[in-house]
C-alpha cells in the first residue's frame, strides 16, 4: 500500500477549521469552534459556523451515530427520517458535503477515482471494520475495483493514547493484527484505531491511502472525550466544496 502521513493544517480563510491537504475538500472543526453535535440532530450552532463558513447547513448530509459499522445511501440527498442511524453514508460529492461528527472517534474519507460517489465515515473501536463496508459498497455502486479507491484516515485518538481493558486490546490484535492491539511493559494495555484501519483497507484491496499523524489527546486544538471528560466538544469533520 502507498502511504503518505500528513499533518493538519489551519485552514488559511476560517480560524475555525483545520484541514486535509487532498483533492477533495477535508475538513475538521478546531475545537475553538464549540461543540458541533449532536450527530444526526438539529443544532443551531453548528448550523451557525457552518454558515460562516460558506455551507448551506441543508447541503451537509448528517445522520444519527450510534458507534455501527450501518452504512446509508444518500446520494439522492439528506436521510427521508431524522430516526436513521448509521455511522457512514455514501453520498454524491458534487452535489452534496457530508459531515460525521467526532471527538477522539476516526473519521474517514473514502473516493473513487473518477467518480463523484464517495464515502464519509465515523469509525471508533465499536464500529471498526466499517471501512470494509464502505470499500464494498463503493464498488457495487460504481463498479470500480478497490484500487481505484483512495482513502484519508483523519485525526483520532492515537494509539500512545488509547488506553483500554486487557480484553479489548487482546480483540483487537486477533482480529486486526499486532500493532493494533499491545500491552507495555506496565502492564497497559492500548488500542490504534489507526493500525486497524489500514491492516483492513489492505487486506480489502485499496492501495493508496493518507494518514492524519494528528493525536486528539495531544493536540490542543482537537476536541477530545478522553482529555476533556464530560466538558469535551464534538468536532465535525466534513468532506465536500468549501464557500459555495
Amino acid at each position: 500500500m502507498i502511504t503518505s502521513s500528513i499533518e493538519l493544517r489551519r485552514a488559511p480563510d476560517n480560524d475555525l477549521w483545520l484541514e486535509v491537504d487532498s483533492a477533495i475538500p477535508f475538513r475538521i472543526s478546531a475545537e475553538c469552534a464549540g461543540d458541533m453535535g449532536p450527530s444526526g440532530e438539529p443544532a443551531a450552532h453548528r448550523d451557525r459556523v457552518l454558515k460562516q463558513s460558506g455551507f448551506d447547513p441543508a447541503c451537509v448530509l448528517g445522520v444519527r451515530q450510534t458507534h455501527s459499522t450501518i452504512l446509508c445511501d444518500l446520494r439522492s440527498g439528506p436521510p427521508e427520517s431524522e430516526s436513521d442511524e448509521a455511522d457512514g453514508m455514501i453520498f454524491d460529492i458534487s452535489r452534496f458535503a457530508a459531515g460525521v461528527t467526532v471527538a477522539d472517534c476516526m473519521p474517514i474519507l473514502l473516493t473513487v477515482a473518477g467518480s463523484a460517489i464517495a464515502a464519509l465515515l465515523h469509525s471508533g473501536w465499536k464500529g471498526t471494520g466499517i471501512v470494509v463496508n464502505a470499500v464494498d459498497e463503493l464498488r457495487s455502486i460504481t463498479g470500480a475495483s478497490a484500487s481505484s479507491i483512495s482513502a484519508i484516515l483523519g485525526p483520532c485518538i492515537c494509539g500512545r493514547c488509547y488506553a483500554v481493558p486487557a480484553e479489548r486490546a487482546e480483540q483487537f490484535r486477533r482480529r486486526f493484527g499486532e500493532d493494533a492491539g499491545w500491552r507495555d511493559g506496565e502492564g497497559e494495555s492500548y488500542i490504534d484505531l489507526r493500525a486497524a484501519n489500514m491492516r483492513l483497507l489492505e487486506e480489502a484491496g485499496v492501495v493508496q491511502a493518507t494518514v492524519v499523524r494528528n493525536c486528539t489527546v495531544c493536540d490542543p486544538r482537537l476536541g477530545s472525550y478522553r482529555r476533556d471528560g464530560s466538558e469535551f466538544r464534538r468536532m465535525l469533520a466534513v468532506a465536500g466544496p468549501f464557500g459555495e
